[in-house]
């Protein structure tokens, strides 16, 4: 008698349990325009926006191995070769911002030779980019980043690097993106 109200008692707990964590939300078909909250990007004020990188390679129609950069950022916004990263800083800050490269753990990448401005004249990139140890790399936006109120500010520039598995450089141009700040300052 004593395992059975034992059983009981835990059977008890365990379907109370599972009440508690079942999700009653509607499930959404594919191709629906509702996102779920994964899916959503925050632009919020930071300082400093990390961007990390690691290198895949990927075949096509005909076999042939092509190398590509995959990227992700503290906002949520990822991409492979074609990442738009928008930074949103804080005018009544001190600060100007910062931008941080980051090769993730098992990157691939044997070493980041350059991070540039494809622009002759640039504003986001006037500073220019420096390395750090251990692959980091690290971009100063400039005080008169908000000289141009209203007006978003987007850059292309290049990041050229090395895969682990061959000798070979490889070239993407992704894009970084200023908004304007919000009227009031932040």
């Amino acid at each position: 008698m004593n395992k059975a109200t034992t059983f009981v008692l835990f059977l008890s707990i365990m379907v109370i349990s599972l009440m508690q964590c079942c999700d009653n939300r509607p499930v959404v078909a594919t191709g629906d325009s509702t996102g779920s909250k994964d899916s959503v990007n925050i632009y919020e004020s930071k300082d400093t926006v990390a961007i990390y990188l690691a290198s895949v390679k990927r075949k096509d129609g005909h076999g042939k191995d092509s190398y590509h950069l995959a990227m992700f950022d503290a906002n949520g916004d990822w991409g492979i070769d074609t990442l738009v990263t928008i930074i949103k800083i804080d005018p009544s800050k001190d600060k100007s911002g910062n931008i941080r490269w980051i090769k993730v753990v098992k990157s691939g990448i044997k070493r980041i030779i350059e991070i540039k401005s494809l622009a002759d004249s640039t504003i986001i990139f006037k500073n220019g980019t420096y390395e750090h140890p251990h692959g980091v790399w690290n971009l100063n936006l400039p005080k008169e980043i908000y000289e141009h109120p209203g007006k978003t500010i987007e850059e292309e520039y290049l990041i050229t690097y090395i895969p682990e598995d061959k000798d070979t450089t490889i070239i993407i141009d992704p894009m970084i993106r200023v908004p304007p700040p919000p009227k009031g300052g932040n």
